[in-house]
């Protein structure tokens, strides 16, 4: 019975957002792959932000940053889950 009223709770729930369409990622997605560089690299300009536990770089130095890599990968993820769900 417990299962069961679980059940029932979890299918009647409302999700709470739409996933996004693959159009509306299409112009995303294309900066991100204009983004790399020649050696298929998301490179980012420090420019003082903060950050925390990496070494100190000159403003204009160029670096790899796992926050901007997790951030494209997410979105080309979602774009290709859109494009699935879309030919559904």
């Amino acid at each position: 019975e417990k299962i069961r009223r679980e059940f029932e709770g979890l299918k009647s729930a409302r999700p709470k957002s739409l996933p996004p369409s693959a159009r509306s990622l299409e112009s995303r997605v294309r900066v991100i792959l204009q983004s790399l560089d020649d050696q298929g690299r998301w490179m980012t300009t420090y420019d003082r932000e903060r950050r925390s536990g990496q070494p100190k770089l000159k403003p204009g130095s160029r670096f790899l940053s796992s926050a901007s890599f997790v951030k494209n990968v997410e979105t080309l993820s979602d774009y290709l889950l859109a494009l699935r769900n879309d030919r559904k």
